[in-house]
């Protein structure tokens, strides 16, 4: 009711079409004042009328029963936080709130300007923006309003500097952190904007609304309260925003409707990488099964291991994640994904992990490694092994290209259904929301990660070097050992193959095996010549 009368006050002009989406979000805010919510998000599109009921009459609201509160008001440019600051005291100054509330509270005479005035209670509202000065004032509820300028949402430094800003001053502005009060309003720019950066942190309730309703991604709060749309794509403001206009929205704004109107900044069928051209595999025992439009039987003895990695500095808060993908690699070029490690480590404790794998690995083929800053040291180690460590096959990738470039480079391997994954393995609903996200998405590090395989890509057949013999070559050596030695062919396959000497036992073996073995000496001195020149 309160907000119904105050809008003829701040928006004398506009004719307010209340909707149920106010009340809901009314209802919230007086359980952040009743303290059954410290920290709430709402996130909703715009132009539906979130600043005026949050940072205009939310504020006027609370003084008519808590004088003494105090709030802290910010948003990404300080003319906006004055704009609002000034509205509520427009509110407070009308003759309809005086004569309601005017014997409540009154103002300190000294302290009644645009962005920061007190009553007698020594309750203020004081305006701040990301990009002013740090105040020194605490506050008992901090409102952050529009954090970011949807111009610069894409641009990780200006994204960045929000989340610094918000984390090293406004955190720290509450008076009592146990019993203060923070609230974030606005819609969605990035994965990882302010508001996906502190659901990540946690701690936060969740009010989502999007234009549109998404009944897989329907809103439950703690208070009791769910989304009230049934119809997938029912529109959440019907009288202002109809489903015609959201059509010419979604028309006109691409992909930013995704963000912006429906809290989603990825679209589901995903940005560079398309959630279609993920295929699924299954594990039939000896063999993969690729599921994509022919269903294909692939030997896991034909298959070969490529590890991939993104290293991180450090495991602070801020540092990006470690990953580690392990992939099996088909004769064709086909990569399927076995496992995720993604897990915030200190250099050498995933360097000592990434080892470990690599040892344990069946029939390793590579581990690629961005050779770049100090992962140049990484590569070293793993080719020069060390006590009790056997030597790695690494291979350093130096990236020439953006993070954008490089996978889109590789989109099309996954368009030609080179890619299978387990829908059900652990860690892969993140990693989907990551690569299908991607520019948007929070994180980069398991794209970075699957876009190093374009290394790979630069052969046309899977080699490492020219010594490598195929896999059709190799296997049937091997199939040939297996007949008449089945300890030394198991031992084969499961070698790895990167040296010298395992290729030379391999070509003498296939000499003197019943089937391929010239009889006398001077022929099997030529057949070897032979074999190894091949």
């Amino acid at each position: 009711m309160f907000f119904r009368e105050a809008w003829k006050i701040f928006e004398p002009n506009t004719p307010l079409q209340w909707n149920w989406h106010h009340d809901v979000i009314c209802q919230h805010l007086q359980a952040v004042i009743e303290g059954d919510i410290k920290k709430l998000a709402i996130a909703l599109p715009p132009r539906h009328s979130k600043s005026s009921i949050v940072s205009v009459a939310f504020p006027a609201w609370v003084w008519v029963k808590f004088p003494a509160m105090r709030f802290l008001c910010a948003s990404y440019a300080m003319s906006l936080s004055v704009r609002d600051s000034q509205r509520c005291r427009d509110l407070i100054d009308s003759t309809w709130y005086q004569s309601r509330f005017g014997h409540v509270y009154k103002w300190l005479p000294d302290q009644n300007s645009k962005s920061r005035y007190e009553n007698n209670f020594h309750g203020y509202r004081i305006s701040t923006s990301v990009e002013g000065a740090a105040t020194g004032e605490g506050a008992d509820t901090v409102i952050c309003d529009d954090a970011h300028n949807i111009q610069e949402g894409e641009s990780d430094a200006m994204r960045n500097a929000t989340l610094n800003w918000w984390d090293r001053v406004m955190t720290s502005r509450l008076n009592d952190q146990q019993t203060g009060r923070m609230l974030i309003i606005g819609q969605r720019v990035h994965e990882m904007d302010l508001m996906g950066h502190v659901l990540e942190v946690g701690g936060w309730e969740y009010l989502c609304l999007p234009a549109e309703f998404e009944p897989a991604r329907k809103t439950y709060t703690c208070i009791g309260w769910s989304d009230p749309r049934t119809r997938e794509g029912e529109e959440l403001w019907p009288a202002k925003f109809p489903k015609e206009v959201l059509t010419y929205l979604r028309a006109s704004l691409v992909t930013a409707y995704f963000s912006q109107y429906q809290q989603r900044p990825t679209a589901e069928e995903g940005a560079i990488i398309k959630s279609h051209v993920l295929f699924p595999y299954q594990d039939a025992g000896t063999h993969y099964v690729l599921l994509g439009s022919n269903r294909k039987m692939v030997s896991k003895a034909s298959c070969r291991t490529v590890i991939t990695t993104d290293f991180a500095v450090s495991k602070s808060q801020e540092a990006d994640y470690t990953v580690f993908l392990v992939w099996a690699v088909t004769p064709d070029m086909q990569f399927i994904l076995l496992e995720i490690v993604r897990d915030k480590m200190e250099a050498p404790e995933s360097e000592e992990l990434l080892y470990t794998m690599a040892a344990n690995a069946y029939r390793l083929w590579a581990i690629i490694v961005e050779d770049v800053a100090y992962q140049k040291a990484i590569i070293q180690r793993l080719k020069r092994g060390g006590p009790g460590k056997r030597t790695m096959p690494v291979l350093g990738y130096r990236p020439v290209t953006d993070k954008v470039a490089r996978l889109q480079n590789i989109a099309i391997y996954f368009a030609s259904q080179n890619f299978y994954f387990s829908f059900t393995m652990p860690g892969f609903a993140e990693y989907k929301r990551e690569l299908t996200g991607f520019p948007r998405s929070g994180h980069d590090d398991q794209v970075d990660a699957t876009s190093i395989l374009q290394k790979l890509f630069e052969f046309q057949v899977p080699r490492i070097d020219n010594l490598e013999l195929t896999e059709v070559e190799e296997l049937a050596a091997i199939q040939e050992i297996l007949q008449e030695n089945r300890e030394l062919g198991e031992f084969l396959l499961e070698d790895d193959f990167d040296s010298v000497a395992t290729r030379a036992r391999l070509g003498v073996e296939k000499i003197f095996s019943v089937h391929a073995a010239p009889s006398r000496a001077d022929d099997r001195l030529a057949f070897l010549d032979r074999e190894w020149e091949t």
